[in-house]
């Protein structure tokens, strides 16, 4: 089977990316866990089938003064330029190489671990055809559920969502006021950037979905203040969070204080 090792698409802090971003190839060694084990990859039984195959030895045994008879070897490097390298698993080589490549924290095991952030180092990907297409076919249907949200939603509603998802994704906009283009625009560009952050806002509790927007609001207006990280309406201490203070003024016992706090939001 053929399997490919791509570089990842990463923009690091000096603002380079693609082949400007990694000067040098990767050359990776097979590692050891914290038993003093090789992290080969492979079942006990492969080190012996494979090791046969190779004429040397496979064994994931560490020993401290003596060189591994495989993997201390030249040959036992996996050298990743950036391109797109190719290896074929039917052959002994490339499938002990791509087993170890697995393990490393530079390397991906999928596109789908990659972008839940499983793999927060990685530089290059494995890359399998049909597991792309599972993760393009995800998003995709991902897409379908946040548009089918958005047109059951009303103004208001587009308008809170907005406010709390862009508060998360750490830049704020207030979409009090604006017009259906505005919010149209928007929530297109928020489905965009994180369609699944999307289906989690919008899928909130009604209530404290609209009390979450409300103290961005008054926090933003200076009805509300910020101490550390305590939210406070004048002295009164509202919560820890803008989760904590919403959950706090969605109670019914403090509804008449929410009341007074959304009274004095500018429309």
């Amino acid at each position: 089977m053929k399997v490919e090792i791509r570089p990842l698409p990463i923009t690091k802090w000096h603002g380079k990316t693609g082949k400007d971003e990694i000067a040098q190839p990767l050359v990776l060694e097979c590692l050891m866990d914290g038993s003093g084990k090789y992290m080969t990859g492979l079942t006990p039984e492969e080190e012996v089938e494979y090791g046969e195959k190779l004429g040397t030895t496979l064994s994931s045994n560490f020993k401290f003064d003596e060189a591994h008879p495989f993997y201390s070897t030249r040959q036992a490097k996996l050298v990743l330029p950036y391109q797109t390298t190719i290896f074929d698993t039917t052959n002994p080589m490339d499938y002990v190489k791509i087993k170890y490549a697995k393990q490393s924290r530079y390397i991906a095991p999928s596109m789908k671990a990659w972008e839940n952030g499983e793999s927060p180092d990685a530089v290059f990907v494995i890359y399998s055809e049909e597991e792309d297409m599972e993760v393009k076919a995800s998003k995709a249907q991902i897409k379908a559920e946040d548009y089918k949200l958005y047109f059951e939603m009303s103004a208001v509603m587009k308008q809170r969502v907005i406010a709390v998802m862009t508060d998360k994704l750490r830049n704020f906009r207030s979409a009090r006021g604006k017009d259906a283009n505005f919010l149209t625009v928007e929530i297109e560009r928020l489905i965009d950037e994180n369609a699944k952050l999307f289906i989690e806002v919008a899928s909130d509790d009604k209530s404290l979905l609209g009390a979450k927007a409300m103290v961005l609001e008054a926090l933003e207006q200076g009805v509300l203040n910020k101490e550390g990280s305590g939210v406070y309406y004048m002295s009164d201490l509202l919560g820890y969070s803008i989760e904590e203070a919403a959950g706090y003024l969605s109670t019914p016992i403090n509804s008449n204080l929410a009341t007074r706090i959304k009274d004095k939001l500018k429309k």
